[in-house]
């Protein structure tokens, strides 16, 4: 079967980790109590492997943000991808105790209380986190995964189903798993003929090479 440890770093395996990794811990020596760059470069490093030094500046970032939601999930996806299952759950845990109904703490704690057979907990764990979590497939395909290990294969069968439905339907998705649906996507509306603030910015954008005459525009400024 797919390794779970691996997604969350191979839809981003193009960018430049190394890049950004130098760009955070300079912006740290600049300001060492920036919550918000501890928990960038915890993420990056996290993407990178590095799981223990990542987990290092989750704390730091906990340390100066300790009531954050976000950053005991954080620390919970990256103690999970470092394979400390039991700090995953308890960060999980920490996670829902300020926001229950967030729905990635039941995706770690799931998938961690997995790693530790303990399948019908995490069956439980996922179940919830595909009700709250949406759109996003990670955790159907986490739950169709435990439900298999747990014995209750017809169950894994039909979300298995669902699941490659799900993914059969969905042509778009950007690099964090979140579907792009085509209704989703809002058209930039013609631009109105009364409107001459609008056309004017377009005709200035055009002169300096941002954007390509529209078909109308370039027959009129032909004609001027």
């Amino acid at each position: 079967h797919r390794d779970l440890h691996s997604f969350p770093t191979r839809r981003s395996s193009d960018l430049d980790w190394v890049g950004a990794a130098a760009g955070f811990r300079r912006a740290l020596e600049l300001n060492p109590a920036s919550w918000i760059t501890h928990d960038w470069y915890a993420l990056t490093l996290g993407c990178r492997g590095l799981t223990d030094e990542a987990l290092v500046h989750n704390r730091l970032a906990l340390e100066l943000e300790p009531l954050s939601v976000v950053l005991h999930h954080h620390g919970a996806w990256l103690s999970w991808l470092g394979r400390r299952y039991d700090d995953a759950i308890e960060l999980s845990r920490k996670t829902l105790e300020l926001d229950v109904g967030f729905g990635w703490a039941y995706l770690w704690s799931g998938l961690a209380l997995e790693q530790k057979n303990r399948f019908e907990d995490a069956v439980a764990a996922l179940r919830k986190a595909s009700e709250l979590t949406g759109g996003f497939i990670q955790a159907p395909a986490a739950l169709a995964h435990a439900l298999a290990l747990s014995g209750r294969r017809d169950e894994a069968e039909n979300e298995q189903n669902d699941v490659q439905e799900h993914e059969a339907e969905t042509d778009h998705r950007d690099p964090t798993g979140a579907q792009l649906r085509t209704e989703d996507v809002v058209e930039e509306p013609e631009e109105l003929p009364d409107d001459p603030q609008r056309q004017r910015r377009r005709r200035e954008d055009e002169d300096s090479g941002h954007v390509p005459a529209t078909k109308p525009d370039a027959e009129r400024r032909r004609h001027a």
